[in-house]
């Protein structure tokens, strides 16, 4: 018994003299004698965890800039022209920029981003979002009123006082419109007013209306015609307007985006990049 326990005790002695031999340094493969046994294994450690390193070991992440030029700003920082790509997304107003994208023959992790999805700006909300409705004589003159910034031809001073004209008759019973031959409008009117006899008149309203709105924030506005819309029902006056192809406007301002990165940048597409 004292023989054997010797001899157990000389080969863990022997096992625990036997350190790690490296094998290769690049991949830290080590050779090392394992107890319960003393047979030989090749084994590996496992790459640092990036918690525990001076830096991560690589760049990844998604930026979120609000403008086009803040998005600009970032890609200067981080452009790599052999990897960098830029997507413009034609309908959802996003563009994407992939900075460490895959090359043909070159595999990348594609997962160090910038994403900026365009905002509409309150002007352009506020015009979209009457477009094509009738409202009564007052919501539409407020409408004009909260607008009036935006609102080229006529001019705001002509637009603010056809807004307080239909709000001083919002009790007035309307009897016809007539297109006249410079292109306005002209409704006929008769109102009862207390303490007085009835009234009757007429006032005269564009057909068209002109703005300079931008869809999107930190955009150069775009002029867009609005036609006037009128609809009489039991002598009550509805208005309202319809912009002239807002999509087009949308579309060219997304255009002038992709156009203003391609010449700063080589690798500008239509669409959304891989996943």
């Amino acid at each position: 018994m004292t023989d054997t326990l010797n001899t157990q005790a000389a080969i863990d002695a022997g096992i625990a003299l036997g350190e790690p031999k490296p094998l290769d340094k690049e991949v830290s493969a080590y050779s090392v004698i394992v107890p319960a046994g003393a047979t030989h294994h090749t084994v590996r450690t496992p790459p640092a965890h990036p918690d525990f390193t001076d830096s991560p070991l690589r760049a990844r992440g998604v930026y979120r800039p609000a403008t086009v030029d803040a998005l600009i700003a970032v890609i200067n920082r981080h452009h790599d022209p052999a990897a960098t790509t830029i997507w413009v997304h034609q309908d959802s107003g996003r563009v994407e920029v992939v900075f460490n994208d895959a090359a043909p023959g070159t595999p990348a992790w594609r997962d160090h981003r910038a994403v900026l999805t365009l905002t509409q700006t309150p002007e352009w909300k506020h015009w979209l979002g009457k477009d094509n409705r009738l409202m009564d004589q007052n919501a539409f003159a407020e409408h004009i009123e909260d607008g009036l910034g935006e609102i080229v031809e006529p001019t705001a001073a002509d637009m603010l006082e056809l807004a307080q004209t239909f709000q001083a008759h919002t009790s007035a019973t309307f009897r016809s419109g007539v297109r006249l031959s410079d292109g306005r409008v002209q409704f006929q009117y008769d109102e009862e007013i207390e303490t007085k006899a009835g009234t009757s008149g007429q006032m005269q309203v564009p057909s068209t209306f002109t703005l300079a709105i931008s869809p999107f924030l930190g955009e150069e506005p775009y002029r867009i015609e609005a036609r006037f819309r009128h609809r009489q029902s039991s002598g009550k006056l509805t208005l309202g307007y319809k912009l002239d192809r807002p999509h087009v406007v949308v579309d060219d301002a997304l255009k002038t985006i992709r156009e203003r990165l391609s010449e700063k940048f080589p690798a500008v597409f239509i669409g959304e990049p891989g996943n």
